[in-house]
């Protein structure tokens, strides 16, 4: 018998996070930011060009939680504002694998979905919830896998952070700071993070996040670090031109 749709992509994720002899890079992009036209070449551009997926928001009101910082806050803004169903549906089509980050707006109770995450492989909560179970079932319930998402910080695995990764599949997202574009952990947290979460879900690539700006960045992530997922340094570059953004991505994969 075949593995359920949401199993099988987790796999298949997870699998190409770990594929190269390079660390895997993900991208936060937002659908029509700053403009149709560039979002939808910018997201082709990073396929092509060897991301292993793209992240990207699902969300219903200007609503989220502090750990979102001010680049992300001001592209999800622009893109409640702008709602354009076509060019939404031609940027899903171009992204190849992708997660949707879903905010609670969009999704507030396993049970209450508001707006679907179309085509999305793997689900990220953006908001605190809890009984991971519970969101896991439902994810599943609609092909997908709930991607666990964990903050650095204290070394070891809280009881909360071992039943978000007892139900979590594809990849552990580590958040390295308390707000988007902000790294404020230190590299022994990191470290001891990266640890303990070997430890208790070997079969799970981790992928680093918050603050990663630069190939310099991306060179002093310690080992154990699968991945690197990056969301303001991107739309920021892409603010600036879609060759600006091309030009740093090629930079960032070579570095990765």
């Amino acid at each position: 018998m075949s593995a359920p749709a949401g199993v099988a992509a987790a796999l298949e994720l997870g699998r190409a996070i770990r594929s190269g002899p390079r660390r895997a890079l993900g991208l936060y992009l937002v659908p029509g930011y700053p403009d149709w036209p560039t979002s939808v070449a910018a997201v082709r551009a990073a396929v092509a060009a060897g991301v292993a997926f793209v992240e990207f928001p699902v969300i219903a009101a200007p609503t989220w939680s502090p750990r979102t910082g001010p680049v992300i806050a001001r592209a999800l803004g622009h893109l409640l504002a702008h709602p354009d169903a076509a060019g939404r549906r031609d940027w899903l089509a171009a992204a190849g694998p992708r997660v949707a980050v879903v905010y609670e707006s969009a999704w507030p109770a396993p049970d209450q979905w508001r707006i679907p995450a179309e085509g999305a492989a793997g689900l990220l909560l953006e908001h605190s919830a809890p009984a991971p179970e519970a969101w896991a079932a439902a994810a599943a319930g609609h092909g997908a896998f709930l991607v666990p998402a964990l903050r650095a910080g204290a070394p070891g695995l809280t009881p909360g952070e071992r039943d978000v990764l007892g139900h979590g599949a594809g990849f552990v997202y580590l958040a390295m700071g308390a707000r988007t574009g902000q790294w404020d952990a230190g590299p022994g947290q990191v470290a001891a993070k990266l640890a303990a979460v070997a430890a208790e879900r070997p079969d799970l690539p981790v992928c680093c996040a918050f603050g990663l700006s630069s190939p310099a960045d991306l060179e002093r992530l310690p080992p154990g670090c699968d991945g690197a997922i990056v969301g303001s340094a991107a739309l920021e570059h892409l603010e600036r031109g879609l060759d600006r953004f091309t030009g740093w991505l090629h930079a960032m994969l070579a570095a990765a």
